[in-house]
């Protein structure tokens, strides 16, 4: 009778656990579906379908479906029953908490929406930009760096060994992305976009989305990679500034050449929204997201 996808919840087992076995290092590793920083249910049942000449190629039932963590479709962070946190929720959960790092095993969840929205909950965040398989990562090659290592270096151990176990794989099942960002270069990285996103919202709202390097499949259009978004719309010398902080705030970033036959050529390690003016109502919760109230990518 509980619902695991309440922030209530959340917070309630990770007060009993800290009660029960208090320590001096705390770090959480959150294992579920995934749908990034959408709102609840938007994922599954969206109130805006994709614009003429978005990334509308996948037609049909998805042959992935069984091997994802996204699975049917119907899930975003924690559902538990048709109950669903987003990351705002998740972000209260964890309270005045500072963990060490939070590893993300769920599909979709490396946005730099979620990421800012988690600045002051962690140090570090491990997650992926693309849905994850359903294996999910290799836990039995985590415990031992979680344990004995210092979390920059056992996260950066972690994510090898996610990408090795990948790659030994054949076919599709030789699909992976991995990030890890440092939360303390976030804010810079905000500053940089703000004045890229006020000047150029004309272009933004614009773009030939298809021409930007995707993290998802199907109609799914939410998630493009921030490097090769920015790109496409800043001027030289604010794109310069951008990259450098965006090299302060992704310290590692790995992909195997394809995801479930997406080219992976344009890989900065984080997704972002790309706006449309007619997607009011994505447009509306995106306000509320302190990533957009920092940059003001959605106006």
């Amino acid at each position: 009778s509980t619902n695991s996808a309440s922030a209530a919840t959340l917070a309630t087992v990770l007060a009993d656990a800290e009660n029960a076995w208090p320590a001096e290092r705390h770090s959480l590793i959150l294992w579920s579906h995934g749908s990034g920083f959408l709102p609840e249910g938007y994922y599954a049942q969206p109130k805006e379908m994709a614009a003429p000449g978005d990334r509308l190629t996948d037609a049909g039932p998805d042959p992935y479906a069984w091997m994802v963590k996204a699975g049917d479709g119907s899930k975003s962070f924690g559902e538990d029953h048709g109950s669903e946190m987003d990351i705002k929720e998740v972000s209260q959960a964890l309270g005045v908490n500072k963990y060490e790092f939070i590893l993300f095993d769920a599909c979709l969840m490396a946005n730099v929406e979620i990421a800012y929205e988690l600045r002051n909950n962690c140090d570090y965040l491990l997650f992926s930009p693309t849905e994850i398989l359903a294996d999910g990562f290799p836990y039995e090659k985590m415990v031992q760096p979680v344990f004995s290592l210092n979390a920059k270096d056992a996260l950066k151990n972690i994510a090898v060994s996610y990408m090795e176990h990948y790659r030994a794989m054949t076919g599709d099942f030789q699909s992976a992305t991995v990030t890890i960002v440092e939360t303390a270069g976030l804010p810079a990285l905000a500053s940089a976009c703000k004045p890229i996103f006020q000047n150029h919202q004309d272009r933004i709202l614009t773009l030939d989305r298809s021409q930007v390097q995707p993290y998802f499949r199907f109609n799914k259009h939410w998630f493009y990679d921030l490097d090769h978004f920015v790109q496409q719309v800043a001027t030289d010398a604010e794109y310069q500034q951008f990259k450098n902080a965006l090299a302060g705030a992704v310290i590692f970033k790995d992909t195997t050449e394809k995801f479930l036959g997406i080219e992976m050529k344009n890989v900065s390690g984080l997704s972002v929204y790309i706006p449309r003016a007619e997607y009011t109502v994505l447009n509306t919760y995106y306000k509320t997201l302190a990533w957009n109230q920092a940059t003001g990518l959605v106006q």
